[in-house]
């Protein structure tokens, strides 16, 4: 009880601060209206909104705006209230869902196989013979490399750089899987420098293998990105997808949970029924399922 008094306060404390500051665009792709006494304004960066606006966005259009303590994303095709989408936006914030999934994306990275991108340099710098640099791959392996050990030093805006070099070098190349790979570690270290708009926009032409090590998480991750950005029927999309070869885990359960919860209506039954499930258990999703039960 004492929780569900807690988060209720907290979401109550986001939304009266949300209703006293106002937002300007800082990010647009697509085409976005401010609807207005019954007519479309298109939008444009810059432009200042209050939480009374309303917002139509078309099929594959996304927008941020940021205020003076937040920014946050949303994407279509839809109509959307601002001061809705600050609500659900408190009841995010009440929850540690961001660290939860953060964790699991670096587990990933932490356990592959890194190779050391001093040595890989090296090689290339000296010019060794065609024998020692077979194994350094497609042209764009370095910079994945390279900044999946960014990462893991947390230097997210380096590993950013690199991932944004390499995908480049991928497309000249025509490296196609190294070109999937790195639209997800770009996109990931978009969102964690604050880039949730560009970080959406870059998995918008991603055809993700299925069987590639890294699509559980890229699932997790775009499922996640477009939760966040009011586009919960897009993230359940995501969730429900190529299940057969990748079940679900805990945190992508979480995730299709509270997509369900947030759609509402018949989707209410099965969102509850996943959320009970997950608190009938123990660690941070369990934790988290609790806290939006209590709700």
């Amino acid at each position: 009880m004492k929780k569900s008094f807690f988060f209720t306060l907290l979401s109550i404390i986001l939304i009266i601060t949300g209703f006293s500051e106002d937002f300007s665009v800082s990010y647009i792709n697509g085409e976005v209206f401010l609807l207005l006494r019954g007519k479309e304004e298109y939008l444009y960066i810059g432009d200042l909104l209050s939480v009374k606006d309303r917002i139509r966005i078309e099929e594959g259009g996304i927008l941020e705006i940021q205020g003076d303590s937040r920014n946050f994303t949303l994407a279509g095709p839809g109509t959307f209230d601002i001061s809705s989408m600050l609500t659900l936006a408190g009841n995010r914030e009440s929850v540690p869902l961001g660290r939860l999934l953060g964790r699991r994306i670096e587990r990933l990275i932490s356990s592959s196989d890194l190779v050391n991108p001093s040595s890989v340099m090296g090689v290339r710098g000296a010019a060794v013979d065609d024998a020692e640099i077979d194994w350094i791959g497609s042209e764009s392996d370095l910079y994945i490399s390279r900044g999946r050990e960014e990462i893991k030093q947390r230097d997210y805006f380096a590993a950013q750089q690199s991932f944004s070099r390499g995908l480049e070098t991928a497309r000249e190349f025509g490296e196609t899987e190294s070109e999937a790979e790195l639209s997800f570690l770009l996109s990931y270290t978009q969102s964690i420098n604050g880039e949730s708009g560009p970080a959406l926009y870059t998995l918008s032409s991603l055809q993700a293998d299925p069987y590639a090590p890294w699509y559980p998480e890229y699932r997790l991750h775009h499922a996640r990105l477009l939760l966040e950005s009011g586009a919960a029927e897009k993230a359940v999309e995501i969730m429900r997808q190529n299940r057969e070869i990748h079940p679900l885990q805990n945190e992508d359960e979480l995730i299709l949970g509270i997509a369900l919860l947030e759609i509402g209506g018949t989707e209410n039954k099965e969102a509850r029924s996943i959320l009970r499930r997950l608190a009938s258990g123990s660690g941070p999703a369990a934790e988290i399922a609790r806290s939006y039960l209590q709700k």
